[in-house]
C-alpha cells in the first residue's frame, strides 16, 4: 500500500513539477515578448523623438548662418536679398574689385560670386542688376575650352550672353564673365567691378 500511495505521490510531483516549468516557461515567453514589443515601440518613439530634435537644431543652425551671412552683407556695405525663385540668398556689394578678390571677399562671409542656374533667376535678380556692371561667377576653363561656374565647377547650362555683342567673344584674356545691365559679356579679369555673392546652393 504505501508503495502505491508513493508511486502516485512521485507521479503527482512529477507532472506537478513538468507543468509548473511549462507555465514558468510560458510566463517567461509572453513577459519577454511583451518586453521586446514595449522596448521595441519605446525606442520607435525615442528615435522619433531624436530625429525631431535634430531636424530643429539643423533648422535653427541655418536660420543663425542665413543671419550672419545678412549682417556681415550688411557690415561690408552690401544689400542683402532673400531669393525668391530659389532657396539662396545674395548680397549686392558695390565696391569696384577684380574678379579673383570679389571671390575671396564672397568667401570671406562663407558665400561665393554668383552662380545663375535659369531664366526665372535671372528675371529675378535684373531688378538689381539691370543697371551697372556686376561680376558674376563663371570663368572660362581654358583647357577644356568650356564656360564654367567657379563654386560648384558646373558648367552653364542656363546663359544669357549678350547676342549683340557676340558674346562670348574670345577677347584676348577674357576669361571671366561679367553681367552688363543683365546680359553676359566675358571680360579681363584684373578689371573691377561690383559684385554679388550668393549663398545657399
Amino acid at each position: 500500500m504505501s508503495l502505491i500511495i508513493f508511486m502516485v505521490t512521485l507521479i503527482a510531483y512529477t507532472e506537478g513539477q513538468s507543468l509548473y516549468n511549462d507555465i514558468e516557461n510560458d510566463i517567461s515567453f509572453y513577459t519577454t515578448q511583451a518586453c521586446y514589443k514595449e522596448c521595441y515601440d519605446r525606442d520607435v518613439q525615442l528615435q522619433t523623438q531624436v530625429t525631431n530634435l535634430e531636424n530643429q537644431l539643423n533648422s535653427l543652425r541655418e536660420k543663425e548662418e542665413i543671419l550672419q551671412f545678412q549682417l556681415k552683407c550688411e557690415n561690408k556695405t552690401g544689400k542683402y536679398q532673400a531669393g525668391n525663385v530659389t532657396d539662396t540668398q545674395y548680397c549686392f556689394i558695390r565696391s569696384s574689385l577684380t574678379w579673383d578678390d570679389g571671390k575671396t571677399k564672397c568667401q570671406s562671409f562663407n558665400s561665393y560670386l554668383l552662380e545663375i542656374n535659369s531664366e526665372a533667376e535671372q528675371n529675378w535678380l535684373m531688378e538689381e542688376i539691370s543697371e551697372d556692371n556686376w561680376w558674376i561667377g563663371a570663368r572660362e576653363d581654358i583647357d577644356n575650352e568650356v564656360w564654367v561656374w567657379d563654386h560648384s565647377g558646373d558648367e552653364l547650362v542656363f546663359r544669357n550672353w549678350d547676342p549683340a555683342g557676340s558674346q562670348p567673344s574670345g577677347g584676348t584674356a577674357e576669361d571671366c564673365a561679367l553681367s552688363r545691365v543683365g546680359l553676359w559679356h566675358d571680360y579681363p579679369c584684373n578689371y573691377t567691378f561690383y559684385i554679388i555673392c550668393e549663398r545657399g546652393k
